[in-house]
């Protein structure tokens, strides 16, 4: 006697698939507001703020290692002169300069706190940087010549101009994907990224160098979407916690992506173990961190820029010549920044109040005309 197969039905296959993939889907999303719960980054209020200046979280001081101006080979009098100079900008909330790895000037001004969490603006686009290096070697982007819309595939579903589908992100990195101006009104509305996608471009992708926060925003929609976990929760996990970096606000759109561009609360001593991170071609304590080969190709020119004065751009960091040293800076409005210049062992960092019309902090005459100076021989290779 022969016993009959019976086949499953196709509705019921497709009703366990759908099944799974809720399963997995619900524990992605508890995997990831667990990870966001531990570092933070849905401690927030409001919960999504562009450029916000009125949240500011109070991390623990986690010390640096310091010493004297001297025992690094630098001249303490022409520092403090550089920093008296400094400071007549009424803006300024702090200066820190490390060199050896060590603090050697840490001043706050305006009654400012050292364990104060501030927005540090476009110096959020410089840490996006490293996460996508990181997400490379990680094996969740496969290269950065991918499209966006290969990446991001549920966005580019209503594209109006076909060259939408040429984007990379290595265009995304060096703010050349030829988006339309942003609109500042917008803010980090509901659909802001589908709004950009569904517009026509200005420009080739690829053509025209044109600075900007909806190419970083982007970008972060990138890291969540190919990682499973929120942008913050995976700079935690990878690069946060492993160099002592505490986040208790990183802002977040209407979507609940965390902003690329910007809105990112750090104390300047935060930022400064981010620029020893990067001084170290990504190594910490003796644990590579960000790959070593995308820290140099990060930081090296991939794109010409118009009216910069002479500013080169690579992915999402500054770069130019003090001195006749090359520097490495992360740029944020109000005078919120990194800079770095490997030849001197040396990390500056400044930041500022963002709350008001301003020009910035002028950390190039100070770093030209009193912090190269001040040291007196250059640092051996």
């Amino acid at each position: 006697m022969h016993s009959r197969s019976r086949s499953i039905p196709r509705w019921l296959c497709l009703m366990i698939l759908c099944a799974c993939v809720a399963t997995l889907s619900c524990a992605r999303r508890d995997a990831t507001s667990a990870l966001d719960d531990t570092c933070g980054c849905w401690r927030q209020d409001p919960p999504w703020v562009f450029l916000a200046t009125n949240v500011e979280p109070s991390h623990d001081i986690d010390p640096l290692k310091t010493a004297a101006p001297e025992d690094v080979g630098m001249d303490q009098g022409l520092l403090e002169e550089g920093v008296t100079a400094l400071a007549e900008h009424v803006t300024l909330y702090s200066v820190l300069v490390l060199r050896e790895d060590r603090l050697v000037v840490e001043r706050y001004f305006q009654d400012e706190d050292p364990s104060r969490a501030r927005n540090i603006q476009s110096v959020t686009k410089s840490i996006l940087s490293a996460l996508v290096g990181i997400a490379i070697r990680e094996g969740y982007i496969e290269s950065i010549d991918q499209t966006a819309a290969s990446l991001l595939p549920s966005l580019f579903v209503a594209v109006e101009d076909a060259r939408m589908l040429d984007i990379t992100l290595r265009h995304l990195l060096t703010m050349t994907p030829g988006f339309p101006a942003e609109d500042p009104s917008k803010g980090l509305s509901l659909n802001l990224l589908a709004g950009i996608v569904a517009t026509t471009l200005t420009a080739d992708p690829g053509s025209t160098f044109d600075y900007n926060s909806i190419s970083s925003h982007m970008v972060s929609a990138i890291l969540a979407e190919t990682t499973g976990m929120s942008t913050c929760a995976f700079a935690c996990r990878y690069m946060f916690e492993p160099i002592g970096i505490t986040v208790d606000n990183w802002s977040r759109d209407a979507k609940g992506v965390h902003v690329g561009g910007a809105a990112l609360y750090l104390t300047p001593r935060e930022l400064a173990r981010f620029g020893l991170l990067t001084l170290h071609r990504g190594l910490w304590n003796e644990q590579q961190i960000v790959p070593p080969d995308w820290i140099v190709e990060s930081t090296t020119r991939q794109i010409c820029t118009s009216g910069s004065h002479g500013w080169d751009y690579g992915f999402y960091w500054w770069l130019t010549t003090i001195g006749g040293h090359e520097a490495i800076v992360a740029s944020g409005y109000g005078g919120q920044t990194i800079l770095v210049m490997p030849d001197l062992d040396l990390v500056v960092v400044t930041t500022g109040d963002c709350s008001v019309a301003t020009e910035g902090i002028p950390i190039t005459p100070f770093v030209r005309d009193y912090v190269i100076p001040s040291i007196r021989a250059p640092r051996q290779p």
